[in-house]
């Protein structure tokens, strides 16, 4: 359990990605993840496409895929992350993690809010950690992170699976968290 806005609440979701959409992005990902024209390095061993950026098929799957999650999280009123985006990351080299940060809010104040989803996860390591709290995440279990509010990253991976996440942001009034249903 995470505190956020004065409540504790289990990040991971109660859902999970569909198998089929999960399985084209990491086939997706698994071809094209060393084409620097889609895919972009992002600190050691770290890379990322920007699907919003990209005239690719799964672009609208994921779009509609993140209405849907967002509607079952009982958030309505939310805006598009612009910096990353919707994106897949992947993780190929030995070592590689996520650097513990937090992220910035809007120039309105609203929630930089992010839903996350394993595709595929190494062998070992990889797991997100916020707060100082690690996350036992399966493949196709999906979290959520408040990246403006909680300090967040992840274990560093070990062996030659890639990690590959889904990572679908937003911009959310602060105000939408109070009837939402984590």
């Amino acid at each position: 359990m995470i505190e956020i806005f004065n409540k504790k609440i289990n990040p991971i979701l109660k859902f999970s990605i569909d198998k089929k959409l999960a399985n084209e992005i990491i086939q997706f990902s698994k071809l094209n993840y060393k084409n620097r024209d889609i895919f972009l390095f992002n600190g050691f061993g770290r890379q990322y496409c920007n699907i919003n950026k990209h005239e690719i098929t799964l672009k609208e799957k994921i779009n509609v895929f993140q209405k849907k999650c967002m509607n079952r999280l009982n958030i309505k009123k939310y805006y598009p992350e612009k910096i990353y985006g919707n994106f897949i990351g992947v993780h190929a080299l030995k070592n590689t993690s996520v650097h513990f940060h937090s992220d910035p809010r809007d120039k309105e104040d609203n929630i930089h809010f992010r839903l996350l989803f394993m595709l595929q996860n190494a062998k070992k390591g990889g797991n997100p950690v916020l707060q100082n709290t690690k996350l036992n995440v399966k493949n196709l279990q999906g979290w959520i992170n408040f990246a403006s509010e909680w300090e967040h990253g992840s274990v560093p991976i070990d062996g030659k699976t890639l990690r590959i996440i889904l990572s679908m942001g937003a911009y959310v009034p602060k105000k939408e968290f109070n009837k939402w249903k984590p």
